[in-house]
């Protein structure tokens, strides 16, 4: 009876080894590459969304972090009707809920279905997940996805297949015929949101190319030297264009000035320009800063309004840093569109007044009575059809009210 009892259950041990071992073998093996996130310079590469954190991590020296609601994804091709298994690890801070999951769609996105792997909330240290699920017979594609909604953060490390090594760029980095310079990396990301103090490189990702040109040909024109006066702004500033030139030398004829204004800068990307270059080896007598517009949005450059002003300071200290033999002339944000513009830009330019009085070096210059009939009337003459650029004659404006503050600063 003991041997029968013996065989029987080396026979039920036998049979779910092999059954475990037919289960090891059903799994697919899902290769996720830069799931150690080494991989990157400010994002993460292979990576859809998030940021590098090199200063909080699970194992190396980078993890990925989402900020606020937010999505960070890597597709997966293939795999239909297959067990695929996962593991990694998560870590989560503030009024957050964050999910791992992997999102499987059918060609021509008809059907599409979400499969949690780890549900996490609020504040949690580094925790493991280690799961394994079956994608639908129909997925064409899918993505793996840390999705986090709320006020607060969460990172994403050590991603793998379960039975797989980590990989920490080793794989994308092969696949390249060399390595990406760090101007390559910034070229394939987009920008993070972050604070308007923060430097941050591009606008539009459809138009990186066209701003990094622009960067590019001012870094060539800094190296050419003999500037006095450098403007600095965004769009309504570079359609100034040649202006600034003309109206320095109708000053003082012995004087050059060059306009280093690109379309849709924030104190983000000025900050991000003149630390890389635009300021190198020169020693101009004034800088003429009009920032802080398009920080006004709800979008990776914005803030409330302390905040844009703390980074048109932060700009401000910047530009000193490079060039501090340099007067700075800080123009007042132009008032614009409506009333929740105006009022914005009012409050903003009150608190910019009161901070300029406590750097010697800068003159700050109040516009907006030039441009405003009232309190949220702008003169619609002077502005383009959006209320918010200039039109020739609003450039005119512009020259008559900048030339006796200019005169003062540079005799």
């Amino acid at each position: 009876m003991i041997n029968r009892t013996n065989k029987w259950l080396g026979m039920l041990l036998c049979t779910l080894g092999m059954t475990g071992s037919l289960r090891a073998q059903e799994l697919a093996k899902v290769e996720i590459v830069n799931g150690g996130m080494m991989h990157g310079i400010n994002n993460v590469s292979g990576w859809k969304g998030g940021v590098r954190d090199t200063n909080v991590f699970k194992v190396g020296s980078a993890s990925l972090r989402i900020d606020g609601a937010q999505t960070a994804t890597q597709r997966l091709d293939g795999f239909a009707g297959k067990k695929v298994a996962i593991k990694g690890w998560i870590k989560t801070a503030g009024d957050v809920k964050v999910q791992v999951a992997i999102q499987s769609f059918s060609k021509g996105y008809k059907n599409n279905k979400w499969q949690q792997l780890v549900y996490a909330q609020g504040d949690n240290g580094w925790m493991s997940f280690n799961k394994t699920i079956t994608l639908p017979e129909w997925t064409e594609w899918s993505e793996i996805k840390l999705d986090v909604k709320g006020d607060g953060k969460a990172w994403f490390d050590e991603i793998t297949d379960a039975n797989g090594e980590v990989d920490n760029g080793e794989k994308l980095a092969k696949s390249l015929k060399q390595p990406l310079t760090a101007r390559q990396e910034m070229m394939e990301q987009s920008l993070i949101k972050d604070k308007p103090w923060v430097a941050g490189y591009g606008v539009y990702d459809s138009w990186k190319s066209g701003w990094f040109s622009q960067h590019d040909g001012y870094k060539a024109r800094t190296k050419q030297g003999d500037i006095d006066v450098v403007a600095y702004g965004d769009s309504i500033m570079i359609g100034w264009d040649k202006g600034v030139d003309l109206l320095v030398k109708k000053i003082n004829p012995k004087l050059t000035a060059v306009n280093y204004g690109i379309g849709g800068d924030t104190t983000r990307q000025i900050l991000w320009r003149a630390g890389h270059g635009e300021l190198d080896g020169i020693s101009p007598k004034l800088i003429i800063l009009g920032i802080g517009t398009n920080n006004l949005y709800d979008d990776a450059n914005g803030g409330s309004d302390k905040e844009i002003v703390k980074g048109i300071f932060a700009t401000v200290d910047l530009l000193h840093e490079k060039c501090p033999a340099a007067k700075i002339l800080l123009l007042s944000v132009l008032p614009r569109q409506n009333e929740y513009f105006c009022n914005r830009v009012y409050a903003i330019n009150a608190m910019v007044e009161a901070e300029a009085k406590k750097y010697p070096f800068v003159t700050y210059h109040d516009r907006t009575d030039k441009f405003q009939n009232a309190p949220s009337e702008i003169k619609v003459e002077l502005f383009k059809s959006d209320k918010l650029h200039l039109v020739d004659v609003g450039y005119v404006v512009w020259d008559a009210d900048l030339q006796p503050v200019l005169g003062k600063l540079l005799n």
